[in-house]
């Protein structure tokens, strides 16, 4: 009787996927790992629980790639690249990756099954934010374990509390390196360009198409801890894209004003303006926010669906629609009405003038207020250029007819890069321009544009 059980668990999973689209518990993988339970869905794969039946049917969690993927050299190379990335990855908050597997059936990789939750689902289960000190011992265990990843050349790309998991015993994992990459790695040139994660919790400078690097984690992780304190997210409604890119984040209400504050430096716009590691971060908040409130009154939480689980990659950043976000971040300052907004797009429509040289042009504000709304929006310091001597080793880094094309001026070298004074700091065409010019790094400033044009005038004459 039992060998007749164990032969109908065996069924071949090839004829049975084919049948039901997809696997069902009692089936087998390689010969070795019986299905359990569904425990979750990704943008690779289904995750099972899995007995291992050569190992005394030990626990173990498979990722099975998606049917439409499966077939995929792109997805199998990417399913294969998460196993050579994260098997090396040995510390106690990181999920371990066994192996892969590929067979006729399906292809999957095998991973440390933990009993637990994700602190996603956490937090909806308890139906209130968390406080700091509950959140305290987790943000420790996370900290170091994104550094660890760093130092060992990998990025996550995609920290949201649905990727980090909560054992029974309360200590957490980090979860799902599947669009990891080594960040020096030349072979994943082509995908450094693309925006991958999950949308609430993505940079700012991934959504304009950079380079990912350390401190984009360091923002995901510093927006996860805002969602768990605060019951959402930084931003999680309207045009979610563009608040990310140009909108500071309001503090949360129960914190202190110098954990706020420490909070909100992680979620900067600009990444060198972030802490330098997660763990300096870590000591900083949890130092300043030592004396938060051990209990909150109860609270609601924003329903976000299943769009705080799905990582998505986007597509090529659409930069021309920058100028109408002009437009809704001085609405909402009330830099600008609404009637003085539409007026503004029609004449823009007609002359193809930029925006705010248009809000000028027709009196409805003037080039200081919104270059001061922009600074205290996009984070980025507002450099008054009439009062600034720019070095001459960076001044040679251009000529003239490069600042007159980026409306922009080189001010000095930081640890970033160079400090360059920019019109239009949102205008990222003319940062890689320059980027590719220096062979450096560009950290941009927000000026005046009859600030930035003296200067050239000044610094670059005819």
């Amino acid at each position: 009787m039992g060998e007749d059980v164990v032969a109908s668990d065996q069924t071949d999973l090839s004829s049975r996927a084919q049948r039901a689209g997809e696997p069902t518990t009692g089936d087998v993988l390689a010969d070795r790992f019986r299905l359990v339970r569904r425990l979750g869905s990704g943008a690779v794969g289904v995750v099972w629980l899995a007995e291992d039946m050569t190992l005394d049917d030990e626990p173990v969690a498979c990722k099975i790639l998606r049917g439409q993927l499966s077939e995929s050299r792109k997805a199998l190379a990417a399913l294969k690249r998460e196993v050579l990335l994260t098997r090396r990855l040995r510390h106690p908050s990181i999920l371990a990756v066994y192996t892969f597997w590929e067979t006729d059936a399906a292809r999957f990789l095998t991973m440390e099954y933990i009993e637990g939750t994700s602190l996603a689902d956490a937090l909806i289960d308890r139906g209130r934010p968390f406080t700091v000190p509950e959140i305290s011992p987790w943000l420790g265990e996370l900290s170091a374990a994104l550094d660890y990843a760093h130092d060992q050349g990998v990025l996550h790309r995609d920290v949201k509390p649905a990727n980090i998991l909560l054992s029974e015993d309360g200590h957490v994992f980090l979860a799902d390196f599947g669009i990891a990459s080594l960040v020096l790695d030349p072979d994943t040139a082509d995908l450094e360009y693309k925006a991958e994660g999950t949308v609430f919790f993505m940079c700012p400078e991934r959504l304009s198409g950079a380079p990912a690097e350390p401190r984009g984690d360091l923002y995901s992780l510093a927006a996860s801890v805002y969602h768990l304190l605060n019951g959402a997210p930084p931003f999680h409604a309207g045009d979610i894209i563009a608040q990310i890119q140009i909108r500071a984040p309001e503090p949360v209400a129960h914190l202190s004003e110098d954990a706020n504050s420490v909070l909100l430096q992680a979620l900067s716009k600009s990444p060198e303006h972030r802490p330098p590691s997660c763990a300096a971060f870590c000591e900083a908040f949890l130092d300043a926010a030592s004396d938060a409130p051990r209990s909150m009154s109860p609270a609601s939480l924003v329903d976000l669906g299943d769009a705080d689980r799905s990582t998505v990659v986007l597509g090529d950043f659409d930069t021309g629609s920058r100028r109408t976000r002009l437009g809704k971040l001085l609405l909402k300052e009330r830099v600008v009405t609404q009637e003085q907004l539409a007026d503004a797009l029609l004449d823009q429509q007609e002359t193809g003038d930029k925006l705010g040289a248009v809000l000028i042009r027709l009196g409805f504000t003037n080039e200081e207020r919104i270059a001061s709304t922009l600074s205290t929006q996009l984070q980025i310091p507002l450099a008054r250029l009439t009062e600034e001597t720019p070095e001459d080793s960076v001044i040679a880094l251009m000529d003239r007819q490069a600042a007159e094309a980026a409306m922009a001026v080189p001010v000095r070298r930081s640890s970033y890069g160079v400090l360059v004074a920019m019109a239009d700091p949102m205008d990222m065409e003319a940062i890689n321009r320059l980027e590719s010019l220096f062979s450096d790094n560009v950290d941009p400033l927000m000026a005046l544009e009859s600030d930035v044009r003296g200067a050239i005038d000044r610094l670059y004459p005819v």
